[in-house]
């Protein structure tokens, strides 16, 4: 019987210390919270550079990368930050930046991420007419190439007011950038456009010149190009009500015109704009959309309701083996006090039952606790995966600049 009560006792003890235990663990968070770590503050300048990234502002990106990766040194914020160099057009510092993240070893998906961006740098400076082991960000200046066509052949090409040849034209190495386009050919009406030629990348664009002759020989207007970004690839794009690809979707032509251009996909908010395609023109869309609300977080919110319902039942369970090994060390007590009363072996057996009852109760109770503060810790952690949601996709439009898709995978 002693050792019966002994072993409520310890049960007791241990509930008291498991009770502190929980107490400590959300003090602690409390304490975190009002004084944030250094990858707290990291995270808050990821999510701020994530937001500057998606804008087009490369360069306030590098810094509140760079800023977080002081804090901070991890693998993902290094090639975030090693990214948003490469949309800004500095390959060579780029291409250092990625040896860097490669020479930390990180996992095997950063490290193939990593890796594909190297060899599309070295790719692209070699395209450019650059030693990618030799080349520095003082005397980079970024080049590119395009191809104009036109019907009929033969018209003269100017770019930024200067003749560079006839039709079929073929320009390589060129410093990358807006350039401004002009057709002349004798007998027709010239054409002028804004064309880009992309970094380390060949532009195409063909173009139908116009007779100067009468209606009986009217040749329509040059069509334009739609190019439409997306926060993620693979969102559905239709204009004017049919659909016409998924994003990125690159050099829709289209006669010259007002669309109504709709972008949507599943767990995303739709995106609605209108577009004017001018003649022999380029036509942008950036869709910002915003998630669907809790799209991304169900099994988050599934493992955080879970686990808050074990504590609650593991605490209820503690709670009754308190109560129940209280009212067996009671009837011991009596038991052992009344010697001399023949009816004392009821109080024995209702003892008995009464700490078998109690010590169900504290390993339900303490396995169900054990359970839901751990479904709790675990929710949380892949709920503070930030970097998870850092991992881009670029791609570059005919006007050699990029768009950046932010995965989410846990």
């Amino acid at each position: 019987m002693n050792d019966m009560v002994q072993r409520q006792r310890r049960w007791a003890v241990g509930a008291f210390v498991l009770s502190c235990i929980i107490v400590l663990f959300g003090g602690s968070s409390a304490v975190a919270q009002s004084e944030p770590s250094a990858q707290d503050q990291a995270r808050v300048l990821v999510e701020e550079a994530g937001e500057e990234f998606q804008a087009g502002r490369y360069d306030e990106a590098a810094i509140l990368f760079q800023r977080a990766y002081n804090l901070d040194p991890h693998p993902v914020i290094l090639f975030n930050l090693a990214r948003a160099h490469q949309e800004m057009g500095d390959l060579p510092t780029a291409l250092q930046l990625f040896e860097s993240l490669v020479a930390m070893n990180p996992s095997g998906r950063a490290l193939d991420a990593a890796q594909s961006r190297i060899a599309d740098i070295r790719d692209s400076l070699t395209r450019q007419g650059y030693d990618p082991d030799t080349v520095s960000a003082l005397e980079y200046v970024p080049r590119g190439e395009v191809r104009i066509e036109s019907d009929p052949l033969g018209a003269a090409v100017f770019l930024d007011n200067e003749f560079v040849g006839i039709t079929p034209y073929e320009g390589q190495l060129l410093r990358s950038g807006e350039a401004s386009l002009r057709l002349e050919l004798e007998g027709y009406h010239p054409i002028s456009a804004e064309i880009a030629i992309p970094v380390g990348a060949r532009n195409t664009r063909a173009y139908t010149l116009a007779e100067r002759a009468g209606l009986a020989s009217y040749v329509p207007p040059t069509p334009g190009y739609l190019n439409v970004r997306g926060p993620a690839p693979g969102l559905s794009v239709a204009v004017d009500g049919t659909l016409r690809g998924l994003t990125p979707l690159e050099g829709v032509r289209l006669p010259p015109g007002e669309y109504l251009v709709e972008v949507s996909g599943e767990g995303w908010e739709t995106y609605v704009s209108t577009v004017e395609v001018e003649t022999a023109g380029e036509a942008y869309i950036f869709a910002t959309m915003d998630r669907v609300a809790g799209f991304d977080e169900g099994a988050t919110a599934g493992l955080r309701r879970g686990g808050t319902s074990l504590i609650a039942v593991g605490g209820a369970g503690l709670v009754v083996g308190a109560i129940l090994a209280g009212v067996a060390n009671g009837n011991a007590n009596d038991y052992n006090a009344r010697r001399s009363d023949p009816d004392r072996g009821a109080l024995r057996d209702a003892a008995r039952r009464q700490a078998l009852g109690a010590d169900l109760s504290f390993m339900t109770g303490a396995a169900a606790l054990g359970t839901g503060v751990a479904l709790r810790v675990v929710a949380a952690k892949r709920r503070d995966r930030w970097s998870r949601d850092l991992l881009v996709m670029p791609s570059v439009d005919p006007r050699g600049r990029a768009a950046v898709h932010f995965t989410t995978r846990f």
